[in-house]
């Protein structure tokens, strides 16, 4: 930082002679400094103030907008932040809603993918591979298939899903009414259970 020229007066404080020299220097050395601060916030307050709209005062402040949090990288995506400190995880369970066939894509993580009752048909639901889709370790994706909706098929292209319990692998089925959630333990490798899936 550059401070600026300080305006103090230094005429002789001293002028009757009653104080010793060093503590005069020391005074007006503190008068100085005072001066240089006060300049120098009074000139980075006047260019504020200055400012024409909250956009150009953030420019000046070298401060992001609200919202604008695409380059924390101290919070992990999975956090929300509220007024009283960081809460680890999602507050609930995205949906998307789907009455066709449908392979999962990245945004799916964390996400129900549901089967709405509307549809009657049976439908395949898959995970798509590692190769495709590098979900992280610790994915999770939860499948809901809603009262009086076709059979939905869940499958996976190329990895390993397993069956919580028994450790089968293979497509499972999933029923009407049924809830199942599969988890990526491995790079290639998912488990899944849940209610109502076989």
């Amino acid at each position: 930082m550059t401070w600026p020229t300080p305006d103090v007066i230094t005429t002789d404080m001293d002028a009757g002679g009653d104080s010793p020299a060093a503590a005069r220097s020391a005074i007006l050395d503190l008068a100085s400094k005072f001066n240089q601060i006060r300049n120098h916030v009074s000139s980075f307050m006047q260019g504020l103030l200055d400012d024409a709209d909250a956009a150009t005062a953030r420019a000046t402040l070298g401060a992001a907008k609200s919202g604008d949090n695409d380059n924390l990288t101290s919070i992990p995506l999975a956090t929300t932040v509220e007024s009283g400190g960081p809460k680890v995880g999602y507050r609930n369970v995205p949906q998307n809603s789907k009455s066709a066939a449908y392979t999962t894509v990245a945004a799916d993580a964390g996400k129900h993918i549901l089967h709405p009752s509307a549809d009657t048909t049976a439908r395949t639901f898959t995970i798509d591979s590692n190769a495709n889709v590098p979900y992280e370790i610790g994915t999770a994706i939860t499948f809901i298939n809603q009262n009086a909706a076709g059979v939905v098929t869940i499958a996976i292209t190329s990895d390993t899903m397993r069956l919580a319990g028994v450790g089968t692998t293979g497509s499972r089925t999933l029923a009407a009414n049924g809830v199942a959630t599969a988890l990526k333990l491995t790079a290639t490798e998912w488990i899944i259970s849940g209610t109502g899936l076989t």
